[in-house]
């Protein structure tokens, strides 16, 4: 009797110790893979990405595009609808301020060297103050902008739509327009009249926009082309001269010619007419710093902006070609207003 007992208590002493050892302890991840305070493991890190099924660029494991991330490349081919394709004919690359905050998301203090804040979902901010074309204009939201008020936008992925390719190098102009800046300043001390190789505007595409848009790692796929600036770029009549054309330049990030904008071959109309793949929405930061945007909400083209061409208008020295709000091209705007805005283009090497 006193043996049977021992291997009684011999055998419940073994099972003690087997179920302890398997025992999750109080405060670790149960086996759905949630913890106590409700996040999972594979879930959300206090960036706002997640720790399994995105990678540090932001792809998604399945290979979906994510909106506002990279693939952990220079860029990522897309569709018309937004997911990644590797035959896309849109491409996410470079970033810029673009999207209204959301409500909920909490912005840092600290600037980084860009002069962006980082937000409580992992995305950096730009900080403006509102400064509208008039009162009335309303964000990609509905929500009404008021002019000198503090606002942040979300610095994200540009999305260039690609015009042609050739020879691994694709040219690709911005989808939407995401600036507003005077073609150039006009003042006594900077008499460049509607030269482009002269121009302001030349200058920040080529210096602060290229410096601030694209990383070390996209800047190499960024090729430096020859830019035609000669009169025939700047007409459809072969026999009309234009004293005002500059010499060709050679530039990393331009704005396209009145013969690429009536190109066929790049999507667009060959003529002046109204034309809705050259109608360009503003984005919200744009709208927010002076674009001139069609606020008629029963419009059409209802946000969409007047943006610079690079071709210079003929029969004067202060205006530059043009694209309206329904694509139609027009004899331009003059090089002082800052409400016309910035539709950029450039050639990226494929890889």
């Amino acid at each position: 009797m006193k043996r049977l007992l021992l291997l009684l208590a011999l055998l419940l002493l073994v099972t003690g110790v087997f179920c302890a050892c398997n025992q999750v302890p109080a405060g670790d991840a149960s086996n759905d893979g949630t913890s106590d305070d409700g996040e999972a493991n594979g879930g959300t890190t206090d960036g706002g990405t997640s720790d399994g099924g995105t990678s540090d660029g932001g792809e998604a494991d399945g290979g979906e595009a994510v909106e506002g991330t990279l693939n952990g490349s220079a860029y990522t081919r897309i569709d018309a609808s937004g997911n990644a394709d590797s035959d896309g004919e849109y491409i996410l690359f470079g970033e810029y301020p673009q999207s209204l905050k959301v409500a909920g998301v909490t912005v840092g203090t600290e600037a980084d060297a860009r002069g962006y804040f980082l937000g409580s979902d992992g995305f950096y901010y730009a900080k403006a103050v509102a400064a509208t074309y008039e009162e009335g204009y309303v964000f990609s939201t509905g929500a009404e902008i008021t002019s000198n008020t503090t606002y942040y936008f979300k610095v994200e992925p540009i999305r260039w739509r690609i015009l042609s390719k050739k020879d691994g190098n694709a040219l690709i102009l911005c989808d939407s327009i995401i600036a507003n800046k005077a073609f150039d300043e006009y003042t006594l001390d900077s008499l460049h009249n509607n030269n482009y190789e002269k121009s302001d505007i030349r200058a920040w595409l080529n210096g602060a926009f290229y410096e601030t848009a694209f990383d070390e790692l996209q800047k190499t796929l960024v090729n430096t082309v020859k830019i035609d600036n000669s009169a025939a770029s700047t007409t459809s009549n072969t026999w009309q001269d234009n004293p005002r054309a500059c010499k060709d330049t050679e530039d990393k990030v331009f704005l396209l010619s009145y013969a690429d904008a009536v190109n066929p071959a790049y999507g667009f109309a060959p003529n002046t007419n109204a034309d809705a793949s050259r109608a360009m929405t503003v984005s919200d930061y744009s709208r927010a710093m002076g674009a001139k945007i069609d606020n008629d909400p029963q419009s059409e083209f209802f946000g969409t902006g007047v943006w610079w061409l690079r071709s210079p208008y003929f029969g004067n020295d202060y205006m530059v070609k043009e694209v309206y709000y329904n694509g139609y091209i027009g004899i331009g705007s003059v090089i002082t207003w800052r409400t016309t805005c910035v539709v950029p283009a450039l050639e990226i090497a494929l890889r």
